[in-house]
């Protein structure tokens, strides 16, 4: 995804705008693939400051996963937008940090974007993709979608660990029974 910054056109205090094709087709997140619509563009706005470029892209682009409940195709969409500065391949200005600069290619005519909108893509991917609000999931015993249909797992399972207080909350609970408000106090 190369954007081309060597514009001796555009003077100082100037602006290029355009569009520039996302060619971060797929990758996997948390074991799950992330295909981005094809076609998808984001927006550049190039400004010139004296001999230095400032480089910001922005935009959103559709992409499908796989919901975390119920594992169904969900799309989403992923928000792009970042501001860095433009500087000659090798060359650091004092004080810059390493994710506000994007070097240019070694003939110097052109910056390649590529890793940082892939790295902005991962970080706007939200922590639980859901195929919709409502999502049921799967039946952890059986594997059932729930969504579709229903199982005749039981629903409440008792830890073994805990099988001992089961039975003690059960004496309790039924020897409260009938022993009126204060519990029998």
């Amino acid at each position: 995804m190369d954007i081309l910054v060597h514009r001796p056109d555009v003077t100082d205090g100037g602006r290029v705008d355009g569009q520039i094709a996302v060619d971060v087709v797929a990758f996997d997140w948390s074991g799950c693939p992330v295909r981005l619509e094809e076609g998808s563009e984001l927006t550049f706005d190039l400004y010139r400051d004296g001999d230095t470029w400032i480089l910001r892209v922005h935009g959103s682009v559709e992409a499908e996963t796989c919901c975390h409940r119920c594992l169904a195709t969900a799309c989403i969409a992923l928000s792009v937008d970042f501001q860095a500065l433009v500087l000659p391949a090798g060359e650091r200005a004092p004080g810059e940090q390493g994710e506000d600069i994007l070097e240019r290619s070694q003939d110097g005519k052109t910056v390649d974007v590529a890793p940082r909108v892939r790295e902005d893509l991962i970080l706007a991917l939200p922590t639980k993709v859901l195929c919709s609000s409502d999502c049921r999931g799967l039946c952890a015993r059986c594997g059932t979608d729930l969504n579709r249909e229903t199982c005749d797992c039981p629903t409440e399972e008792v830890d073994p660990r805990l099988a001992e207080l089961q039975k003690l909350k059960a004496e309790l609970t039924g020897s409260e029974k009938g022993a009126g408000a204060d519990g029998g106090r």
